[in-house]
């Protein structure tokens, strides 16, 4: 497949992924109001909200490798990209790709421009 077609693959693979999460944050909202009403009941279920706060946690990282390879297959399309620093790259993004993308990460790359420009 060429650069073109992953670039959408990748931007539906990272829309659906957040959909995902959103339906679980109203899951996990739901499950914890329940929790709250059945504190005050005798013989009460554990809590439901662990499983889903896992989950939450790894649709997070898939999340943050998808947004690194989107960034990195858009940087196909430009030459100058290679010399701007990713944080400023990202910044065309939504703001909170840089969460979950994580600033370590962001760090390297732009350690790597600099690299790139001494060189």
């Amino acid at each position: 497949m060429n650069e073109g077609i992953w670039l959408i693959f990748g931007g539906h693979i990272i829309d659906k992924l957040e959909e995902i999460k959103k339906g679980l944050e109203i899951d996990i909202e739901v499950e914890q109001y329940r929790e709250k009403l059945e504190d005050n009941k005798e013989g009460k279920r554990y809590g439901k909200v662990q499983p889903y706060n896992e989950l939450l946690s790894q649709i997070d990282e898939l999340l943050g490798g998808h947004m690194k390879d989107y960034i990195l297959t858009e940087d196909c399309f430009y030459d100058d990209v290679y010399e701007v620093p990713y944080s400023k790259r990202i910044d065309d993004f939504p703001s909170h790709w840089r969460t979950l993308i994580g600033e370590p990460y962001i760090k390297e790359q732009d350690e790597e421009v600099e690299k790139r420009m001494i060189e």
